[in-house]
C-alpha cells in the first residue's frame, strides 16, 4: 500500500480527534483564504503541478514523474453529466482534466490525476498523493485546492459521526471558502443532480465511489491517512 510505503500509520481516530482534524484544517484555510484565486490554464495547471512532483521526488523516489502529460478531457460537457472530474487514459498514457470544474477543483484534480499516470489505481490513495504533491506546493492556490478537497472529505466524515459538530465547525470556516463550497454546489446542481449535494455530492454515492459501508463505524482512507499524516499537529 502506498500509505504504509510514504510511513503513514492507519492509526485510527475517535470523534473528537476526528473534529480536531476538521479544526486543523478550517484553520489551515482560514490563513490561506485571501491567496489569488486565478482560473489556470492547462499548461500552468501542468507545469505547477509538475513543479510539485519534482518537489516531492526529493522526500521519495515514488513522485518521479519524468514525462508529463496532461490534457483536458475531449468532451467537458458529457464527462460531467457523468459526474466526472479527470480520469487517466491507459491507451494515450494522459491525465485528462474536466476543464469545466470550478477552478478551485482543479490543482488538487490535475494532481490526482498525475497519481494515476504513475500506477495509483485507487482513488482514495491518488487523493493521498494529490493531497501530498498540491498541500507541499509552491504554488498558494494548489494548497488552497488541497486543504479544501481534504476539508470535504472530513467535513463529510464528522456529519455522519457527529452532526453537531459538523455545524459547529461549519461556522467557522471563513466566508471566502464558503462561498467556494456554494459554486462547487450550484455547479453540480446545474450539471448533474446525483453529484449535487449539501457539500456538492451525493452522500450515499460519495459513500459508494469510496466503497465505504454506511454508518458510524465507517472510516474514509484518506481521512485515517490525513489524520495520521497530522495527529501531532492537532
Amino acid at each position: 500500500a502506498i500509505a504504509e510505503q510514504l510511513g503513514i500509520s492507519n492509526d485510527k481516530y475517535n470523534t473528537e480527534q476526528l473534529v480536531s482534524l476538521g479544526k486543523f484544517f478550517i484553520g489551515r484555510l482560514n490563513k490561506l483564504q485571501s491567496v489569488e484565486k486565478p482560473r489556470f490554464t492547462m499548461d500552468q495547471l501542468k507545469d505547477i503541478a509538475v513543479q510539485g512532483y519534482v518537489k516531492m521526488e526529493k522526500t521519495d523516489v515514488f513522485f518521479d514523474y519524468h514525462i508529463p502529460s496532461v490534457k483536458p478531457v475531449m468532451n467537458s460537457w458529457i464527462v460531467t453529466k457523468i459526474g466526472i472530474e479527470g480520469y487517466y487514459n491507459p491507451l494515450s498514457g494522459e491525465a485528462n482534466i474536466n476543464r469545466m470544474l470550478p477552478s478551485v477543483a482543479l490543482p488538487f484534480v490535475t494532481c490526482h490525476e498525475i497519481a494515476h499516470q504513475l500506477g495509483i489505481g485507487r482513488e482514495d490513495e491518488a487523493n493521498l498523493i494529490g493531497y501530498l504533491v498540491s498541500s507541499n506546493s509552491n504554488n498558494p492556490y494548489f494548497q488552497y485546492s488541497a486543504n479544501y478537497a481534504m476539508l470535504k472529505n472530513i467535513l463529510f466524515e464528522i456529519r455522519m459521526k457527529s452532526p453537531e459538530d459538523y455545524d459547529k465547525l461549519y461556522a467557522t470556516i471563513n466566508t471566502g471558502t464558503i462561498r467556494d463550497f456554494e459554486a462547487d454546489r450550484d455547479f453540480w446542481r446545474k450539471h448533474n443532480n446525483d453529484m449535487f449535494d449539501y457539500m456538492g455530492v451525493a452522500f450515499d454515492r460519495f459513500l459508494k465511489l469510496n466503497n465505504q459501508p454506511k454508518g458510524t463505524d465507517s472510516y474514509q482512507d484518506i481521512v485515517l491517512w490525513l489524520y495520521n499524516i497530522h495527529k501531532k499537529d492537532l
